[in-house]
């Protein structure tokens, strides 16, 4: 029996915090507004060039 699949997760918003010896940050999530605590090694971070850029279009 295989795992279950774990599918791809998204927070887009901007950083508010960093906790760099813990490896952890906080952004301010763009779709619900809410404060998110986010691990280093546990996602995939990219950094957009120009957020408001993205947040126009609709992204």
């Amino acid at each position: 029996m295989k795992p279950p699949t774990r599918a791809p997760w998204c927070n887009r918003g901007q950083v508010t915090e960093i906790a760099p010896s813990q490896e952890l940050f906080w952004i301010t999530d763009y779709l619900t507004g809410s404060r998110r605590l986010l691990d280093v090694a546990e996602f995939e971070i990219d950094r957009l060039a120009n957020p408001s850029a993205t947040e126009e279009s609709g992204i």
